[in-house]
């Protein structure tokens, strides 16, 4: 009976895996908004507004770094200076609203004004991606909101 049970999680767990349902969230960002997230970064944080027919909502995900020179490079980062979304009137203001939206603690919460940030837009559903990246943390922050 023991190893039935085994033979019959391994077995679910293999199917899971390759369907996707156990997909690390670095290989849903890098699907959902066609880019490659830096190598190294180990996934330190996750919140969400929970599963939804069809995916949409706020996802927030913070990724440790050992070096941060592929991450420095990875984009062209700019301050929160003179910025907007499609909905907010700043990057830091967008992902308080989808931060509170999904109830992060405040030390989980980027430090905005130490933060370069780098936006997109998805023009099909007006989905937003925001990647905000604190040098000195050695951290990325992956705000998403869904529609």
């Amino acid at each position: 009976m023991k190893k039935t049970m085994a033979v019959v999680t391994i077995v679910f767990l293999g199917i899971a895996g390759m369907t996707g349902c156990a997909s690390s969230e670095r290989l849903l960002i890098q699907k959902n908004w066609e880019m490659k997230l830096p190598d190294g970064g180990t996934e330190d944080y996750h919140a969400d507004t929970g599963a939804s027919f069809h995916g949409d909502g706020e996802k927030y995900t913070v990724f440790q770094y050992r070096s941060t020179e592929d991450v420095s490079t990875f984009l062209d980062w700019k301050k929160d200076e003179n910025t907007a979304t499609r909905y907010e009137d700043s990057y830091a203001e967008f992902a308080e609203k989808c931060l509170d939206t999904i109830d992060v603690p405040s030390e989980e919460r980027p430090d905005y004004k130490e933060c370069v940030y780098w936006y997109r837009e998805r023009e099909t559903d007006f989905s937003e991606l925001l990647l905000a990246y604190d040098d000195g943390k050695e951290q990325l922050y992956v705000i998403e909101s869904v529609r």
